[in-house]
């Protein structure tokens, strides 16, 4: 127990513990947990991102960058004839892929009888189909046509291939298409169909030829960043042991 002075000549007698009454109810802190909550936000929020172009060897709207028509996919009926891929890749961040555009003609047939698919990559050729691209917009004036798909997510550091076929045009007649070539150089690739027969031959790539016309449309994926979590994590740190007060910290020992 201790004394205090009241005024002269008169004491009274204070338990060590009273003063955190008179002190009223120990603070929440928080100014401390919105600090937090905003370097939260902030690490996992990320910048509005829309799609953009995440690969283009030719300018759609001005048909710079092509060299002329190249071979495209045909078809004879119950001959797998010819079929082409062209390859693109992502960078260090993951995105959604939102469409492809192609500048692809047909010759024989009509683009209804054109199947443009998402392939894998298998050691530099295309692999596993992974999602058919449904044709959405054209043909345009300069017959670029954009092939789209819902929410397929693309890797990073990843490479994928654009896959058009052919299917057999109405009477189950042939189908042929003229598949605009870049001036880039590839990587492309070509399965020739075995003669007479329904199977697909093995693939053949080449990455020194001219490119086949593509645009890749994606959208990318935000990552949690830690510079904004570090930045007001050590803010909050500060204002825990300079600002927030006494009742932020754990109480002293009682002295007996």
């Amino acid at each position: 127990m201790k004394c205090c002075r009241l005024r002269p000549g008169r004491f009274a007698v204070r338990h060590p513990r009273d003063h955190r009454a008179l002190r009223g109810p120990p603070r929440r802190c928080s100014g401390l947990r919105g600090l937090l909550l905003a370097a939260i936000c902030l690490a996992f929020a990320g910048a509005a991102l829309g799609s953009q172009v995440l690969f283009a060897n030719y300018d759609p709207a001005t048909f710079s960058g092509l060299t002329g028509t190249g071979p495209g996919p045909r078809i004879t009926p119950g001959v797998l004839d010819f079929r082409n891929g062209a390859a693109f890749s992502t960078d260090s961040s993951g995105y959604t892929l939102n469409s492809v555009e192609l500048c692809i003609l047909p010759t024989l047939g009509n683009i209804t009888n054109l199947v443009v698919s998402l392939y894998s990559d298998a050691a530099g050729t295309p692999g596993t189909a992974l999602a058919p691209l449904a044709l959405t917009a054209g043909p345009d004036a300069l017959n670029n046509r954009l092939f789209a798909c819902t929410a397929l997510n693309l890797a990073p550091y990843s490479t994928y291939w654009v896959v058009a076929e052919a299917t057999a045009a109405a009477g189950n007649k042939p189908s042929d298409f003229l598949w605009f070539s870049s001036r880039t150089l590839g990587p492309v690739a070509s399965d020739f169909g075995d003669s007479g027969t329904t199977a697909w031959d093995d693939w053949t790539a080449d990455a020194s030829g001219p490119g086949l016309s593509l645009v890749v449309y994606a959208t990318p994926v935000p990552e949690p960043s830690p510079f904004p979590l570090l930045l007001l994590g050590a803010i909050a740190l500060g204002r825990l042991g300079f600002s927030a007060g006494p009742n932020c910290r754990p109480p002293a020992p009682a002295r007996r």
